[in-house]
């Protein structure tokens, strides 16, 4: 999904950029006048429904299915941003670090040797 994001548009971001017309609305008050099964119907046609209460779009309805991809679609949107604030913090770290607190590795070293030097480096 990830690479979805960053590629193109998902079908969530074709959900979300669909407009809402005579199609896909109707006022709340005819929802007493419709079956659920032509509701489902209806949902599932256009994939999104807005109702219409007092004279203003209040309520979208949407299948499940459409439902689960939305709330998928933002999980990935926050990891990406958990992940892009975690690289700006790492690189503010590295960048704004002395060279005097880098470890300066040992040069011409055996392995047993360095296995040694780096039990010292945890103690």
């Amino acid at each position: 999904m990830k690479e979805e994001i960053r590629k193109g548009k998902t079908n969530v971001e074709k959900l979300l950029e669909k407009p809402f017309t005579l199609k896909n609305t109707m006022p709340a008050s005819k929802l007493r006048e419709i079956s659920q099964r032509k509701l489902k119907e209806m949902i599932d046609e256009n994939e999104v429904m807005g109702l219409i209460i007092k004279d203003e779009m209040s309520i979208t309805m949407m299948g499940m299915k459409e439902f689960e991809e939305l709330r998928q679609y933002v999980e990935n949107l926050e990891q990406l941003l958990d992940e892009a604030l975690m690289v700006k913090e790492l690189g503010e770290n590295f960048f704004n670090t002395s060279k005097e607190q880098f470890i300066k590795l040992p040069e011409n070293m055996s392995a047993s040797e360095y296995r040694e030097w780096r039990k010292g480096m945890r103690r």
